[in-house]
């Protein structure tokens, strides 16, 4: 009895830790989300119990290694609550990180082999993608992201994207109601990793990029959007620290100091209301005009 009692603490302990070290590790389960791995342990769980339930019913086993299997099932439910977290932490997005809205396709993050995006797309089944698994970076992203069981269509979602190196090949299949198509020698590809959960807009600031001027978001007054733009001379800007929303916002960063001619970064544009004059001013190189009562406004400024 005392054998077999240890055999089973050792059993359950080494599924413990098996769980635990999935939970930790870059393990995703089928669907994209590591919640699954919960509700694995949670069946395990179940019928632990019930094999327990029955023994007490038949009066099986010995009293003693009944009680020890008792409070064996209470550890087992105070790893599931630990379980949770680990689970949590683990899919969380990464602090500091950027998310990117959807670039179409990744052909342009081809010098980042190895490297991880996080990007805002909704799924799709338009475009074109070629690949299974590791798809061509010319592929589109929200297309891939159905194919390889990420999201559904019409789903929005942050997604964890590897860029991968060139393949030789690439092999198409169907799966999920999306069709790839197969290629040959490719110069650089992107692997879709996983969907990142239970985030909502408000908890997620979406890089865009330059939009050049700002007049298609003046009905957005009090929203603050997030652009990665290169600091500029080019255009004209018409205002000081308030401009209007025709003004050049790349040339505007310069002139509000928050980018230096030629610098890359990502800014937090701030939509305001139109303003009854704006004065214009030289700073940091750059030269606004003033003007009059305009119908909208923006001010920028450092994300990060």
């Amino acid at each position: 009895m005392k054998l077999y009692r240890i055999s089973l603490l050792m059993i359950v302990l080494l599924l413990a830790s098996s769980v635990a070290a999935m939970a930790y590790t870059s393990w995703t389960p089928r669907g994209g989300g590591s919640t699954d791995i919960v509700d694995d342990f949670d069946a395990i769980v179940d019928e632990f119990e019930f094999m327990l339930d029955q023994a007490v019913r038949h009066r099986s086993g010995h009293p003693d290694f009944l009680a020890d299997l008792e409070t064996l099932l209470d550890d087992m439910y105070a790893f599931r609550l630990a379980l949770l977290d680990v689970v949590k932490d683990r899919d969380a997005l990464p602090r500091d990180v950027d998310v990117i809205a959807d670039p179409g396709n990744l052909v342009s993050y081809r010098s980042h082999t190895d490297q991880r995006f996080y990007f805002r797309v909704t799924g799709t089944s338009q475009g074109t993608i070629w690949g299974t698994d590791i798809y061509t970076d010319d592929s589109r992203l929200a297309k891939a992201a159905v194919h390889a069981g990420i999201i559904d269509v019409g789903q929005t979602a942050v997604i964890e994207v590897a860029i991968r190196g060139g393949q030789t090949s690439y092999t198409g299949s169907t799966r999920h109601g999306i069709t790839s198509s197969s290629y040959g020698r490719w110069s650089g590809s992107y692997e879709v990793i996983r969907r990142v959960p239970s985030l909502s807009d408000a908890e997620v600031d979406v890089i865009e990029d330059d939009p050049g001027r700002l007049t298609s978001l003046r009905s957005r007054t009090g929203e603050t959007f997030f652009f990665r733009i290169t600091g500029s001379t080019s255009g004209s800007v018409w205002g000081t620290d308030v401009y209007t929303d025709d003004s050049q916002l790349a040339k505007a960063a310069v002139h509000a100091g928050v980018l230096a001619i030629g610098e890359t970064g990502v800014v937090a544009v701030t939509i305001l209301p139109g303003q009854d004059g704006y004065e214009g001013s030289t700073r940091n190189g750059v030269t606004t005009f003033s003007y009059g009562r305009y119908g909208g406004s923006f001010r920028v400024a450092r994300h990060r």
